[in-house]
C-alpha cells in the first residue's frame, strides 16, 4: 500500500512545486526540493491540508489522510498534483509497484502533469528505467512533458552519467547526432546543478544540436543573471572565440525576447571587443517580433545589413506579426505602397490571408492588393497564385474576373488554370468539408420545421 503521509520538513518546498506544476508546467521544480529524508517520519500523524481560496477548487479537497489512488480521482488539477506530491515526497523507491500501479489504475489525459511528478520521482532513484517506462507507455507517460523531465532530474543528478548511457543519442540513424527532444532537458538539469563542464560540453557538439544547446544555456543564464550579466557573460566565457559569439547570438535573441533595447545597446559593446555583428540583427529582430513585430520591424529595416540575412529577417518578423495581428501590418503597409521591397510582405499578407480563412476569403479584394506590388514580374506572379486558386473555389466568379483582365497576366494566363496537387487536394478537402456542413444543417433545419410543436 503506498504511504499517505508525508514528512513536515518536506511540506513547504513540496507544495511549493505542486502549485507551479499546477500553474505553469515547471515540473522541474520539485528537483529543487529533492534530498534525502528521514523515511521513519512516514509514520507521524499528517498536518493539515493548506486550505485553498474559497470556490477556486472545482470539488471539495482532499482530506490529509487521502491515499494516491483518492487523490489521482480528484477532479481539480491543483488539489490532485498537490496531494500526489505530497505522497510521493514521502514514498520510498521500495514502493516503486505500488505507485506504478496506482498511476495505472488512474483515468488522467496523456502526458497530465501528475504523470510528471510521478516520473520525476522515480527518476530520482533509477532514472534509466524511469526513462524505459514512461516511452513505453503510449497512453499515459510517452510525452514531452513526462520524458523530459526523467531527463531534468538526471542531468541534475549525474549529466556524465546521462551522456554515457547513450539517452541522449538520436532516435533516427538518418538523423545521427543527439536528440534535441532530450538535449533542451539536460542542458537545464545541467545548468540548475551547477556541475561544471556544460559550457565546454556544449561547443563541441555538431552544429544544429549545438544551436539547441547554446539557446537552452542562454535562456537559463538570462533567467538566472538577468539579461545584462548574461550577455556580459559571453564575453568572458571559458571557450574559443567563435563559439563566444555563437553563444551571444543565441543570448541577443533570447534578451530581445524580454528587453530588446539592452540586445540593441549590446550589439555597440560587441563591436568594440571585434565581434562580428553582421547577423547579430537578423537574432535580435526575430526574438523583438515574438512581442512587438512593428517595432521589430523598424528597427530592422533601419539597419544596413546583408542583403540574403534582411530579406529573411524581415519575412520572420512579417510572419510573427501577421499570426500577431494581421490588421496592424495590413494597415503599416499602406504608406509604403510605392516601396518595391514591401513587396515580398505583400504576398506574405495574401497567403496568410487566403490559409487563415481557409480560402474563404474575398477574391477580388486580394486582386486589388496585387495590383499594388510595385516589381511588374512579382505583380503577375501574384495575380496567377490568386487566380490559380479562385478558379478552385469559384470557378465561374474567377472566370468573370479572368475574363476582362487576361492583360493583367501576361505571359503567365498560359498558367491560370494549373494548381499544385497539395493545393487543389486541400481545397477539394475545404469544400468537401462546407457541403457536408451544408447538408446537415439542411437537414436539421427541415427535422425542426416539420416537426409538431410540443403538447405542453
Amino acid at each position: 500500500m503506498v504511504m499517505g503521509f508525508r514528512t513536515a520538513s518536506s511540506t513547504h518546498c513540496i507544495r511549493q512545486a505542486a502549485t507551479g506544476l499546477a500553474l505553469i508546467g515547471a515540473i522541474g521544480w520539485i528537483a529543487g526540493c529533492d534530498r534525502e529524508q528521514n523515511r521513519s517520519a512516514a509514520t507521524t500523524s499528517q498536518a493539515a491540508a493548506p486550505a485553498a481560496a474559497p470556490g477556486i477548487l472545482l470539488a471539495a479537497p482532499l482530506g490529509p489522510d487521502a491515499s494516491l489512488a483518492e487523490a489521482l480521482k480528484h477532479p481539480d488539477p491543483l488539489e490532485r498534483a498537490r496531494r500526489v506530491a505530497e505522497i510521493l515526497e514521502a514514498a520510498p523507491a521500495d514502493q516503486l509497484r505500488d505507485v506504478t500501479n496506482a498511476f495505472e489504475a488512474a483515468a488522467l489525459p496523456w502526458g497530465d502533469m501528475e504523470y510528471g511528478l510521478f516520473i520525476s520521482w522515480w527518476a530520482r532513484f533509477d532514472p534509466s528505467a524511469a526513462l524505459s517506462y514512461a516511452q513505453d507507455d503510449q497512453l499515459r507517460t510517452d510525452h514531452p512533458s513526462v520524458t523530459r523531465e526523467a531527463m531534468r532530474i538526471w542531468a541534475r543528478r549525474d549529466p556524465k552519467a546521462v551522456i554515457q548511457s547513450g539517452w541522449l543519442n538520436s532516435i533516427s540513424i538518418d538523423l545521427g547526432g543527439l536528440n534535441p527532444a532530450m538535449v533542451e532537458p539536460f542542458v537545464i538539469g545541467w545548468f540548475e546543478s551547477g556541475n561544471p563542464g556544460l559550457e565546454v560540453w556544449i561547443q563541441e557538439l555538431d552544429t544544429s544540436t549545438k544551436a539547441t544547446a547554446m539557446g537552452t544555456f542562454m535562456r537559463m543564464l538570462v533567467l538566472r543573471d538577468g539579461p545584462l550579466k548574461a550577455l556580459e557573460w559571453t564575453q568572458t566565457a571559458a571557450v574559443d572565440p567563435g563559439n563566444q559569439r555563437l553563444f551571444l547570438g543565441a543570448g541577443l535573441n533570447t534578451v530581445a525576447r524580454v528587453e530588446p533595447t539592452t540586445a540593441v545597446a549590446f550589439l555597440d559593446v560587441a563591436e568594440k571587443n571585434g565581434v562580428d555583428t553582421r547577423t547579430f540583427v537578423a537574432r535580435i529582430g526575430r526574438g523583438w517580433a515574438t512581442h512587438d513585430p512593428k517595432a521589430a520591424m523598424e528597427w530592422v529595416i533601419s539597419n544596413d545589413i546583408d542583403a540574403n540575412e534582411r530579406w529573411r529577417t524581415i519575412h520572420d518578423v512579417a510572419d510573427a506579426w501577421l499570426y500577431q495581428d494581421e490588421k496592424g501590418l495590413e494597415e503599416w503597409l499602406k504608406p509604403r505602397a510605392k516601396e518595391e521591397w514591401a513587396d515580398q510582405i505583400r504576398k506574405q499578407w495574401n497567403f496568410h490571408h487566403v490559409k487563415r480563412n481557409r480560402y474563404h476569403v474575398d477574391w477580388p479584394m486580394l486582386m486589388q492588393h496585387a495590383a499594388e506590388f510595385v516589381n511588374e514580374d512579382a505583380r503577375r506572379a501574384e495575380y496567377l497564385w490568386l487566380i490559380q486558386r479562385w478558379r478552385a473555389m469559384e470557378p465561374e466568379a474567377a472566370a468573370a474576373w479572368l475574363a476582362k483582365n487576361e492583360a493583367l497576366l501576361g505571359d503567365k494566363l498560359q498558367y491560370a488554370d494549373q494548381l499544385w496537387q497539395h493545393d487543389r487536394e486541400e481545397i477539394d478537402k475545404i469544400l468537401a468539408e462546407d457541403k457536408a456542413a451544408r447538408e446537415k444543417a439542411d437537414d436539421k433545419a427541415a427535422q425542426g420545421g416539420g416537426s409538431a410543436p410540443s403538447a405542453s
